[in-house]
């Protein structure tokens, strides 16, 4: 008997069900969203950092200090790479939460 009515329960029992998952889903969503932004604020925030040492580089004239300047461009090209990869982690990701790019 108990069994009858559970059957006649079970569409209303899934409904409820995906109603809820897709609540979670949306709120991980806003959650990876959020983070996504702050994310680029912080890349942003390094870009203009990486914008104003390079901005320095015309000041580097003085020859003794070949070394010193070759370190400090080679981490700017470290840098500028891994921007380039951030880049686009942003841009598919965006695509994945239907955003401009």
């Amino acid at each position: 008997y108990f069994q009858r009515w559970r059957v006649f329960g079970l569409p209303k029992d899934a409904h409820d069900l995906m109603t809820k998952t897709e609540e979670s889903l949306k709120e991980a969503e806003q959650a990876f969203l959020d983070s996504q932004v702050e994310e680029q604020n912080d890349f942003n925030e390094m870009l203009v950092d990486l914008g104003n040492t390079i901005e320095t580089f015309a000041r580097y004239d003085d020859l003794c200090k070949v070394d010193e300047t070759f370190e400090n461009v080679e981490s700017v090209n470290d840098r500028l790479k891994e921007a380039a990869t951030k880049s686009k982690t942003f841009n598919s990701r965006e695509l994945l939460f239907g955003r401009e790019v």
